[in-house]
């Protein structure tokens, strides 16, 4: 084989040499190019299924602290939001509704406490008495219809219809039977509507009131009904207002019986009224002003 011959060959064999690498390079580049997005979408569908419960707790979490932690607003200009609520406790049943809010007692088929904000604007009637009363929605078993027939107890409101004639639709949930609470018609029809009334001229005078009312229990409780609906033996209200410039308060505990007594001689301070009935109210104020007004009741502010 003369030399030119030798010199075609070998060229022809680095040709198919340098050809095979270059092929072989492309392949694995194409393999590695092709797989990234395979393990991306595994990648993405783990970070979902991680992510999505973890935010859903976060929001839990978010919405639990708000709720518990003891002065996250320092302010004191109104409105304070939720101001209007008691602490809220471990295991205590919340209910919203459009007007009010509730702790709603399976036990005792009743609330442990209504609140709400009451504005002077709201004191405007714009829909008539409903007297449809009915089942909460939002609660399970809450008809409770038969249980109050011929008992002798009113069907009495713990946030008052004359508070929700704002509208339609808030007069109608005032009337759910979460929001009643068996009372003697001597003290629904008299001492405990006087009050109702009083607490609206003030809100009038002004502007705005935080109002939580619920029942006072007791272990040696009558009950109604075959669903045993507890009869309270008394009433409170917890009042809150900011006149001009500073804020003054006011408790209520009222026996569930008819009185000719005056409305003042039910008339206690906050703090004793929370050791009575359990709850902390108005526990988002400033901690100073907080304790200025549970500690005692300026008679002639009220």
């Amino acid at each position: 084989m003369n030399k030119k011959a030798r010199i075609i060959i070998w060229s022809f064999l680095i040709i198919l040499v340098t050809v095979l690498i270059v092929k072989s390079f492309q392949k694995q580049s194409k393999n590695n190019v092709g797989s990234k997005p395979q393990r991306n979408e595994v990648q993405k569908d783990q970070i979902q299924k991680i992510d999505e419960p973890l935010k859903a707790k976060e929001l839990t979490v978010k919405k639990d602290k708000s709720k518990q932690t003891d002065k996250p607003n320092k302010s004191n200009a109104l409105p304070i939001s939720d101001l209007e609520l008691p602490k809220i406790k471990k295991g205590e049943k919340i209910v919203n509704h459009l007007a009010y809010t509730l702790s709603y007692n399976e036990k005792y088929h009743q609330a442990n406490w209504v609140a709400y904000l009451l504005t002077k604007k709201e004191l405007v009637k714009r829909s008539k008495r409903s007297n449809n009363f009915k089942s909460d929605p939002k609660i399970y078993h809450t008809d409770f219809s038969d249980d109050y027939y011929k008992s002798g107890f009113d069907r009495g409101h713990l946030a008052p219809a004359a508070d929700m004639s704002f509208s339609k639709e808030v007069m109608e949930e005032s009337f759910y039977y979460s929001n009643m609470s068996p009372q003697t018609p001597s003290f629904n029809r008299g001492i405990w509507r006087k009050l109702e009334e009083q607490v609206r001229r003030w809100t009038q005078l002004y502007d705005s009131m935080y109002i939580v009312t619920g029942p006072l229990f007791d272990s040696s409780m009558q009950v109604i009904g075959d669903d045993k609906v507890a009869v309270p033996i008394g009433y409170y209200k917890a009042l809150l207002q900011k006149r001009k410039d500073h804020w003054t308060g006011i408790g209520f505990l009222l026996p569930n019986k008819g009185t000719k007594s005056s409305l003042r001689s039910f008339v206690l301070s906050i703090d004793s009224l929370e050791q009575r009935v359990g709850h902390n109210f108005f526990y988002l104020l400033d901690d100073e002003v907080e304790n200025k007004v549970e500690q005692e009741v300026v008679i002639g502010e009220w």
